[in-house]
């Protein structure tokens, strides 16, 4: 098994931060959900990405519409996000973090419509929970049946956050996807198959 010394979730914390700031600062400038706004602030916009403005693969993640829906992804990242950076410490769980918010923003991009406008952490934190499975699956020998019922539990959830997008309407599910892409892409790339001690 990996060994872990962190005691606190420090880079979950961080991320929480700038997305509480960056929400406030959206409500405060015209409206998380006034899609203008959202663009000012660095949501994803194919026109402007043809322009030239690929930092908006990266600031997309940190935005949010709605309470709502920062709330539920504030949630979900301090959960997912804590146990994950537990598990693999901080600097694999922000390269994960990162690596599969902007494969999903790329994702977003290649499929949604020309004037569309694309934000949140719900890619990244499918890359998080795509990292836990990846990590359970790995070390399901090691873990035995703890390790086999977290990979089930991981996937499960997986397949359910899918559907849920699936069903409703305004969800980027090709993000959603492309975040799971980029959560075991990365974690193959950081998660050693085997420590020996």
């Amino acid at each position: 098994m990996l060994s872990n010394n962190f005691e606190k979730p420090y880079v979950v914390y961080i991320i929480l931060i700038i997305n509480t700031l960056l929400f406030s600062l959206t409500e405060l400038f015209g409206g998380s959900t006034n899609s203008s706004v959202l663009v000012n602030f660095g949501a994803l916009y194919k026109m402007d990405l043809l322009e030239g403005q690929y930092w908006r693969l990266f600031t997309a993640m940190f935005l949010h519409a709605g309470f709502f829906h920062f709330a539920l992804n504030s949630l979900s990242i301090f959960i997912m996000g804590s146990l994950a950076e537990s598990i693999l410490g901080h600097k694999k769980f922000l390269f994960i973090y990162l690596f599969s918010g902007i494969t999903a923003s790329l994702l977003s991009l290649t499929f949604l419509p020309v004037y569309a406008v694309a934000i949140g952490a719900s890619g990244a934190i499918f890359g998080t929970l795509a990292s836990l499975g990846v990590y359970f699956f790995l070390y399901r020998k090691q873990l035995g049946n703890f390790g086999k019922q977290n990979f089930n539990a991981v996937l499960i959830l997986a397949l359910i956050n899918l559907a849920f997008g699936l069903m409703g309407q305004g969800i980027d599910n090709w993000g959603h996807i492309g975040g799971l892409a980029g959560g075991v892409i990365s974690a193959l790339l950081v998660i050693p198959k085997y420590i020996r001690r």
